[in-house]
């Protein structure tokens, strides 16, 4: 035998590292854009008058971490289609919302945080900002 070959138990070792490696990455990436989402929400509060800073913090905080996690699920779902992107950063949003509420549950700021306005002008941002991200670095990766 050759010192070079492999045997069939080492390339199904070295699968299953490959497996759980990509696991990992899907994991951590679906995380933050989770964090982020609770983190960043509101996007712009239209109902709470804070000051011009935090404000511009925020969304310049939120712009930058939702393209950022968008170009990092472009090497993971580089062969999905836009939609399912689309959809999945939806779905990421909506359950950082959901964290934050629960992370505020019975506190007044609630009850300014979650307005509809405030709650589909951060839906659609951080969503469409991801995919956005998603979709240019994707073109870059495919060559398309």
């Amino acid at each position: 035998m050759d010192r070079y070959e492999t045997t069939k138990e080492e390339v199904e070792v070295m699968l299953k590292k490959l497996t759980f490696k990509r696991q990992m990455q899907i994991g951590i990436v679906l995380g933050f854009v989770i964090f982020f989402s609770c983190t960043t929400f509101p996007f712009f509060n239209f109902t709470h008058r804070i000051s011009d800073t935090i404000h511009l913090l925020n969304i310049v905080i939120a712009v930058v971490a939702f393209w950022d996690m968008g170009i990092a699920e472009a090497g993971i779902f580089h062969e999905k289609s836009v939609l399912k992107v689309l959809l999945l950063n939806t779905v990421l949003v909506l359950a950082g919302m959901g964290c934050r509420y629960l992370l505020e549950f019975g506190e007044v700021s609630n009850t300014y945080n979650f307005t509809i306005l405030n709650s589909l002008v951060h839906i659609v941002v951080a969503a469409t900002l991801s995919t956005l991200g998603w979709y240019n670095y994707r073109k870059r990766l495919t060559g398309e």
